[in-house]
């Protein structure tokens, strides 16, 4: 039971990791096309993405860990 809830838990985390990979390498893109920051300024905004990514990945992997619960259940 425990090794099930383990090897869940690391394929969500694996999901979440990659998937908000995804999202913060085009946001970072996104965001260094339109602005034309000083190299300060993008240092900190890179900071801040690097913040964001590893505060909300154990969030989403709660999230999808939940989903393949629940689509194991059916």
């Amino acid at each position: 039971m425990l090794n099930t809830i383990l090897g869940l838990y690391l394929q969500s985390l694996f999901i979440a990791a990659v998937g908000m990979l995804v999202v913060c390498g085009a946001w970072l893109l996104w965001h260094l096309g339109r602005h034309h920051d000083s190299e300060e300024e993008r240092r900190s905004f890179v900071f801040d993405l690097l913040i964001i990514y590893v505060m909300t990945v154990p969030i989403f992997a709660f999230a999808v860990i939940g989903l393949q619960l629940i689509v194991r259940a059916r």
